[in-house]
């Protein structure tokens, strides 16, 4: 029988032995990831709604970091047709939903900037 506590990205496990030795697992805390992940929109291709997720790490392991996150959505031409993020998030999952219902069918670009990191997503709006 043992006992486990869960702090922030670690769990640690205490196993009852006759020695004083104590068992410690590193997992990770649910909604953090330890690397940058942009998903596909789902539903693609759409009409005139979708959702797109990302995730923000938490690099220091228990630490919540802050980080510029900008989402932006580019016609075919690379106009800049809307701005969806441009602020600072904490770690963690983010889903945005869009609706594109002004905007005429076509393939859109949903380009996503954090500090380190950039990511293009090609999506297709069809009426």
């Amino acid at each position: 029988m043992y006992k486990q506590l869960q702090f922030y990205t670690f769990s640690f496990i205490f196993f009852p032995l006759s020695s004083d030795f104590v068992g410690i697992e590193s997992q990770p805390a649910v909604g953090f990831s330890n690397s940058y992940t942009l998903e596909q929109n789902y539903r693609n291709p759409f009409n005139p709604i979708t959702n797109i997720k990302f995730q923000i790490p938490c690099l220091a392991g228990w630490q919540v970091n802050f980080e510029f996150v900008a989402l932006k959505i580019y016609n075919l031409q690379g106009q800049e047709v809307a701005t969806l993020v441009s602020v600072q998030l904490r770690s963690g999952s983010y889903k945005y939903e869009w609706d594109a219902a002004v905007l005429p069918s076509g393939v859109y670009f949903d380009h996503f900037t954090f500090e380190d990191f950039t990511r293009t997503i090609k999506m297709l709006l069809v009426r």
